[in-house]
């Protein structure tokens, strides 16, 4: 079958995130894709992906062919929302690979808008409108505000239109059931799964951890400073346990439109000693040690969450997961039974590691426990068997 994948990002940089090489991938979205498309090309389909680019151009990547499209404006910071989904949505087309496909699918299915229709297929990578911030009556916050409802149209003409969309969590499942449950039946829930071949508690991070000191504890945030991801309110939090652990070290990856702010406050606060901005980090060659040089990994995530890769990689490899109660990590980590969950606040995320640095036999316990849950949750067995019978290939 051919499959023809619609998707603003696959590899290379985008607006906000430097310094990124053509082969590229950015985040765990992109990662997710990867996995995907590796699955469909294994099982002998003709994989072709559509995807914004600074010209229009195909280019081979482990024999799938990606077909760029240019957008018409280099918008950055939030305009760049509006190449996401508007442009992009309009001008996808322009990739003649999307025809003849015997599928189509959107990696993400707010860009269906306004060519999808029931022989498409669409995936909700996490809802992203629960954001607090479009409460506050400022210029961001009416910025925002127009966004939510934007994509709130975008998601419900997806939902209506396309024959089905997958759903990495529960939560925009339940969103689906109460406010449009007519189209429940449309949801298929296919939770994330995590490569423990590549993530497990094998890989050794001793060299990476004697950089940052053996007595010291090493807390990770291994994401990108967008929107929502939470690394600032990280950041706060770390400036609270500073005071009673003056040892702690945070590590903190990737790029983003939020870092610099991020280093702002790091200076403001004197935290230089304390939280290391280390930047954009291979997945596949240096992420895996990592998370084993790390004692505690944290995703503090303020909105716009799913079934997070970064949390489920940090429990393959037997770490100890503070998270918060946004999206779809309440999917995957209980508190107190495989992880520690925290209220999105600076104030609570410093009071669940605190729990940790105190106690490092809870750490082992609850690590352990993840490692168990990810290992018969999120595999990537039961992931392919769900993806088969999606796509009915």
């Amino acid at each position: 079958m051919k499959f023809s994948i619609i998707s603003y990002n696959f590899i290379g940089g985008s607006t906000g995130y430097y310094h990124f090489g053509k082969d590229i991938l950015i985040g765990g979205g992109e990662v997710y894709l990867y996995y995907l498309v590796k699955f469909l090309s294994k099982e002998g389909h003709d994989v072709h992906i559509i995807q914004t680019d600074s010209k229009e151009i195909s280019t081979n990547l482990d024999n799938v062919t990606i077909h760029g499209v240019k957008m018409p404006f280099n918008l950055s910071g939030d305009k760049g929302l509006i190449n996401r989904y508007v442009f992009f949505n309009l001008l996808w087309k322009k990739a003649d690979a999307w025809k003849n496909s015997d599928r189509i699918h959107f990696h993400d299915y707010l860009n269906a808008f306004p060519h999808g229709d029931n022989r498409m297929t669409g995936m909700s990578m996490a809802i992203n409108w629960d954001d607090p911030r479009y409460a506050v009556l400022d210029s961001l916050g009416l910025k925002m505000r127009f966004y939510r409802d934007y994509v709130r149209f975008l998601a419900k003409y997806a939902i209506k239109n396309l024959k089905k969309v997958v759903s990495i969590d529960r939560f925009f499942f339940r969103f689906v059931q109460s406010e449009m449950p007519e189209y429940r039946d449309k949801i298929e829930v296919i939770l994330n799964f995590v490569d423990t071949d590549l993530f497990n508690s094998r890989n050794n991070g001793r060299s990476l951890r004697s950089q940052y000191g053996n007595d010291r504890t090493v807390i990770l945030f291994p994401r990108n400073f967008g929107l929502g991801r939470g690394g600032l309110e990280l950041i706060k939090a770390v400036s609270i346990l500073v005071k009673k652990y003056p040892d702690v070290l945070l590590l903190m990856t990737g790029e983003g439109p939020e870092k610099p702010l991020a280093e702002k406050i790091v200076k403001e606060n004197r935290l230089a000693n304390n939280v290391k901005f280390i930047g954009h980090v291979d997945h596949f060659k240096d992420m895996p040690k990592l998370f084993a040089a790390a004692d505690i990994v944290v995703v503090p995530t303020l909105s716009s969450e799913a079934t997070s890769l970064a949390c489920l990689e940090a429990m393959a490899t037997k770490k100890p997961v503070v998270v918060t109660n946004v999206g779809g990590l309440p999917d995957i980590v209980t508190d107190g039974f495989n992880g520690l969950v925290a209220k999105p606040h600076s104030k609570y995320l410093a009071e669940k590691l605190e729990s940790y640095i105190l106690d490092k036999k809870l750490r082992q316990t609850l690590a352990n426990t993840g490692y168990k849950w990810v290992k018969k949750y999120h595999n990537y067995k039961l992931w392919c068997n769900q993806y088969k019978q999606f796509f009915d290939i």
